[in-house]
């Protein structure tokens, strides 16, 4: 039973936060580099210098970036808690060799649970307000259910 928990735990971290975190990486970096790094535009234009023109495509990618890294951030702040208290306990049982948990971890655990759970809100949050591409389609979604509920 330890070495179902064990595997389950690395599975659970390898889906729930290295590889979103790496494709967000990629994405942040596919992002940025591919429209500053290979134009030869300064950084010093991240700053919004008068002397430095950003095309809409670059401006856009760069919102883009700006919103994958604080979906990634937020994902890290919410997620972590809960993925280092899991791994204490799994160190501490791989220690001793045998379960460690005591009653008040599991109260603990549920509201490490709840904080993950926030960042979901949080990403709806940062879409809504960083994404205009996101906040039309909802705006669509809404208009077009609250249209068909007003023709019956």
């Amino acid at each position: 039973a330890i070495i179902l928990n064990h595997v389950l735990f690395y599975i659970d971290t390898l889906a729930t936060l290295l590889l979103p975190g790496i494709l967000t990486l990629a994405l942040i970096c596919a992002c940025v580099s591919r429209q500053l790094l290979w134009r030869n535009i300064a950084v010093s234009c991240l700053r919004h210098h008068r002397n430095v023109r950003i095309s809409r495509r670059e401006r856009s990618l760069l919102r883009i970036a700006r919103a994958l890294l604080l979906i990634s951030i937020s994902h890290v702040m919410f997620s972590g808690p809960s993925f280092i208290f899991r791994l204490r306990y799994q160190i501490s049982t791989l220690i001793s060799g045998k379960d460690t948990a005591v009653f008040s971890d599991n109260y603990i655990n549920a509201i490490l649970q709840i904080l993950y759970y926030v960042s979901f809100t949080a990403n709806f949050i940062i879409y809504v307000v960083f994404c205009a591409n996101f906040r039309l389609g909802l705006k669509s979604i809404f208009h077009l259910h609250f249209f068909k509920c007003n023709q019956h």
